[in-house]
């Protein structure tokens, strides 16, 4: 097994043992991932981890918003988390939450889940996240997804708007965190009994 992106293949220790599964929860900023992800781990008991936490510390640190950290360019920090989550998915028995932890873990990855909603509600949801009005979290949310599209494209050479490596594509219009929750751990579920996957 191995990541999709080339260079982080040498990085697993050749006898490494993966138990239980590796789970990575995908989508763009503001369409409930981490909301979903979190949720996934208390109810599998599975163990947490998501890249954005290191990154929206640094950007602490930087005195900077999470928006305005991401359009600058942080290649050597983008590396340094996806390594771990690339350790981490061979492992096993955790949630990995991140815009491209399915196309780092691989096929260490036994569940792809993205998650998609509309960008509107994407704006609203990151508005009220970062205390800024919906115009300015229009500007910087379509900011950032262009930038990080052509992050990933120069790093990994990626598309980020492939969705044809997911398992389970879930779109959250209209619906209210609990619902989502409920539709994505249901399927999961049915997934895992359908193909026998031991948690």
């Amino acid at each position: 097994m191995s990541s999709f992106i080339s260079k982080f293949k040498k990085l697993i220790p050749p006898k490494s043992k993966k138990t239980g599964l590796t789970i990575t929860v995908s989508g763009l900023s503001g369409s409930g991932k981490t909301t979903v992800s979190k949720f996934l781990a208390e109810k599998l008991n599975l163990n947490y981890f998501s890249p954005g936490t290191i990154i929206r510390d640094e950007a602490k640190k930087s005195n900077k918003s999470l928006l305005n950290f991401t359009l600058s360019k942080h290649d050597e920090l983008q590396l340094m988390v996806d390594t771990k989550v690339l350790l981490l998915a061979s492992k096993g028995g955790c949630i990995l939450d991140g815009r491209v932890t399915s196309w780092v873990a691989g096929s260490y990855a036994d569940i792809r889940i993205f998650i998609t909603a509309p960008d509107d509600e994407r704006y609203l949801r990151i508005s009220g996240r970062e205390n800024i009005s919906i115009d300015k979290s229009k500007l910087l949310t379509i900011k950032r997804d262009r930038n990080d599209a052509k992050t990933y494209k120069n790093l990994y050479n990626i598309n980020l708007f492939d969705l044809s490596i997911y398992t389970l594509i879930v779109d959250t219009t209209g619906l209210k965190p609990s619902e989502c929750n409920k539709i994505v751990f249901d399927a999961l579920k049915n997934y895992i009994d359908f193909k026998k996957l031991k948690i």
